[in-house]
């Protein structure tokens, strides 16, 4: 199983638990036998691994595997990081974790902030911070 896929595993067993409704959204291109080959994905490549709601927040989770926080930062993913930052700006919960404890302290410290301002700035620290070039 693929390190990130362990992460989602756990995140999954455990999100029902404590009131998330998640489902998996999985963008990656699917090889069609009948055509012989590759079909681009069902959902933007900028979509989160998973798309659900606790209550009544929306709530956009990117998964990345133990440790490897920063390549959420790979200009690759720079439409990604867009949309994650937009959902926090409309009011989502969204945030890129490598473990349930990780999603679960962004979620604590997230839901009992009263202030829009602040709950925004929350998630907004803690995104995998850019590296700064010199």
């Amino acid at each position: 199983m693929k390190p990130e896929k362990i992460v989602e595993t756990e995140i999954m067993a455990r999100a029902w638990q404590h009131g998330f409704d998640l489902s998996i959204v999985d963008s990656k291109a699917v090889y069609s036998e009948k055509i012989g080959r590759y079909l681009r994905g069902q959902t933007s490549e900028a979509m989160t691994d998973l798309v659900g709601n606790r209550g009544p927040i929306a709530c956009y989770i990117e998964l990345k595997a133990k440790g490897k926080l920063s390549s959420y930062n790979a200009p690759k993913n720079f439409r990604q990081r867009d949309f994650v930052e937009r959902k926090i700006n409309s009011g989502c919960f969204a945030c890129v974790v490598d473990s349930w404890e990780l999603l679960w302290e962004i979620w604590t410290l997230w839901e009992i902030e009263d202030s829009v301002l602040e709950r925004r700035r929350i998630l907004l620290d803690y995104l995998p911070k850019r590296r700064q070039s010199f």
